[in-house]
């Protein structure tokens, strides 16, 4: 395997200029998926609209290292009457949807109060209520978060002190409010709407 250095040229095809010459340099790469990125890694750069067009052997390990960093897990172990709370008004959203959807939903909402679009305060009053109802067998919810997810669920944690199961719960709880119990008909019919768009 040739190892390249900082400087190095080769020939490549951009899909915007065509046959373009590509410099390698220290870049912060994102992922295919959009899910974050690598940092600082050797990558060959476009001379010509600076996008990056090729990653050596080299560098794939420093990219694989960072995407593990990158995603974590949402964990959490709740009475059964969440989850199932959960898959009804995944249901409502989309019948066909798979338990997937659960992530983005949840996403969704905690989303919503990260950029304050929904009261803090209002999730700390949820999870409050919710430790009455936790009768019933346990079912664990576990998801892998992208770095930004990751990011915030710690914002919203840190700035209600609700643990991670208890943020879930209240999460749960506003879920159930809004959708299940049709208090906010609208954000169903939002969701359902976006929901057909990202099928399109």
């Amino acid at each position: 395997m040739k190892i390249l250095h900082q400087g190095d040229t080769e020939p490549a095809l951009c899909d915007l200029d065509g046959r373009v010459t590509v410099t390698y340099r220290y870049r912060d790469v994102p992922f295919s998926d959009g899910s974050g990125m690598a940092r600082n890694v050797l990558a060959g750069i476009c001379d010509v609209c600076s996008e990056v067009l090729l990653v050596p052997p080299q560098s794939v390990p420093a990219i694989a290292a960072s995407r593990r960093r990158s995603t974590g897990p949402l964990e959490a172990s709740l009475p059964a009457s969440y989850v199932d709370t959960l898959d009804a008004a995944v249901s409502l959203v989309d019948t066909e949807a798979s338990k997937e959807f659960r992530k983005r939903l949840l996403m969704y909402y905690l989303h919503r109060y990260a950029r304050g679009d929904e009261a803090m305060a209002e999730l700390v009053g949820l999870a409050g209520g919710a430790e009455q109802s936790a009768s019933g067998p346990n079912r664990r919810l576990s998801f892998k978060l992208s770095e930004q997810a990751n990011a915030n669920v710690d914002y919203v944690m840190n700035e209600t002190g609700l643990s991670k199961t208890q943020l879930v719960k209240a999460l749960i709880g506003k879920i159930a409010a809004d959708l299940v119990r049709r208090t906010k008909a609208r954000r169903l019919q939002e969701l359902i709407a976006l929901c057909e768009v990202m099928k399109a």
